[in-house]
């Protein structure tokens, strides 16, 4: 298999397991939510100056589940765009750490 067929193969199997598992994910709040409830000062709770995605919508024209395998591939993409980023960030800064490990 070409490596450009591999990546494919691997970014495919990724977006179905988020579609898959994002079936099992609960509509209850967060635990957070929840303990801010139960203590009585979800009340005081001041609302973003920014939500880019509020309750994970991406938008209100789309069906809940469409939303939520969206805002899974959403994220996962933002993690992985930041974790390359942190990455190579790290390899530039120490250029001669990977000389030092082939030795």
């Amino acid at each position: 298999m070409k490596s450009t067929q591999r990546s494919w193969f691997w970014l495919g199997g990724l977006v179905a397991l988020l579609v898959f598992f994002t079936i099992f994910s609960s509509s209850l709040p967060d635990g957070l939510e929840w303990v801010a409830h139960r203590l009585g000062f979800q009340e005081r709770e001041a609302s973003a100056p920014v939500a880019l995605f509020s309750d994970y919508t991406i938008s209100q024209h789309l069906p809940a589940a469409l939303n939520q395998i969206l805002s899974a591939l959403l994220g996962s993409l933002l993690l992985a765009g930041i974790l390359f980023l942190l990455f190579r960030w790290q390899s530039c800064r120490n250029p001669d750490r990977k000389q030092n490990h082939e030795a």
